[in-house]
């Protein structure tokens, strides 16, 4: 699994920070190819602290490409929005825990778009680690349920899977 997001964040006051970024996925699929998936996103998050707990929820607007040069859909995007809550306790600087969950609302479709529908959700839990006031480093698991994943891919049937992630991530403030 190979994963790069790269992206520029905007603070636009201490309740509303903007994001612009690009995400490049190599995915192993249960047929033992690589899926590679190309994304653009956008995305709002509105945050509220109350006490030591911090309240997030993020809207995206997510474009994305798969299999561009391997497959007959490659060349057709996929929508989707995006919605995830953040529950994060930020009493000490240093460590602060997080649960969260995001569910994904998929737009379109090729072969047929006019469906909507909600196929994905993830549930989090995990801690972010400041070293100092510029690098944060994060640790997380993740559980992710697919599910009303109706497209085809050759002659079979995707069938929806589940996916258990051990995460870490870095970020660095400039």
């Amino acid at each position: 699994f190979v994963y790069l997001d790269a992206g520029i964040n905007y603070k636009l006051n201490k309740h509303i920070h903007l994001c612009l970024a690009y995400v490049f996925n190599e995915k192993k699929q249960k047929t033992d190819f690589w899926s590679t998936r190309h994304q653009i996103y956008f995305s709002c998050t509105l945050k509220k602290s109350i006490h030591y707990t911090t309240f997030d929820y993020r809207t995206m607007a997510q474009w994305q490409v798969k299999d561009v040069r391997s497959s007959a859909n490659g060349r057709y995007p996929e929508y989707y929005l995006r919605g995830k809550t953040t529950i994060k306790y930020e009493r000490h600087f240093k460590l602060q825990p997080y649960v969260a969950n995001e569910v994904y609302y998929f737009l379109t479709q090729r072969d047929a778009p006019s469906i909507y529908h909600f196929n994905r959700s993830r549930y989090f839990a995990g801690i972010y680690y400041h070293p100092d006031l510029k690098n944060e480093f994060e640790l997380y698991y993740l559980f992710e349920n697919n599910f009303n994943i109706t497209r085809r891919s050759s002659s079979y049937a995707i069938n929806p899977q589940n996916n258990y992630i051990i995460g870490i991530g870095y970020s660095r403030a400039l």
